[in-house]
């Protein structure tokens, strides 16, 4: 997919290139919503994040795909991105978590994760809808 035709507008883009935190929801098995903070980082037209295993989030994404992604600036909490689409992916190779779980602590503190490194699992994202919003008034409520 080429820029034009980018799920990504350029304020979808920018939240999610920049270091903002993420809240991943994922759908319980009696379908009310369960919501995690996560790191994330977009890679082409799909986002990656990385779960603890095992976890709420992944269990529930391996029984059921479909996800809510919803970025907010850290510096404007009044411009958001909400991301709808499904969990493709879920690696459990230790060499191929251990270097996204480093890279995701690089990206938000600056820093590699700390040792010992926690068991994860990286998943990937295929967004099917994204759509920002940039509020105009301070205290305007969402959508």
């Amino acid at each position: 997919m080429n820029e034009s035709t980018s799920l990504f507008d350029a304020v979808a883009a920018r939240l999610v290139a920049e270091p903002n935190f993420a809240h991943l929801a994922t759908v319980m098995r009696d379908g009310s919503p369960h919501v995690a903070p996560v790191w994330i980082q977009r890679e082409g037209e799909r986002l990656v994040l990385v779960k603890l295993d095992p976890s709420v989030a992944l269990r529930n994404l391996e029984r059921d795909p479909r996800l809510s992604i919803s970025v907010v600036d850290r510096e404007n909490p009044y411009v958001a991105v909400h991301i709808r689409g499904r969990a493709v992916e879920l690696d459990r190779r230790s060499d191929h978590t251990a270097r996204w779980l480093h890279a995701l602590a690089r990206r938000y503190t600056g820093e590699p994760h700390p040792l010992p490194l926690p068991t994860v699992a990286v998943v990937t994202v295929e967004p099917s809808r994204v759509s920002s919003r940039v509020s105009s008034a301070r205290g305007e409520p969402g959508s």
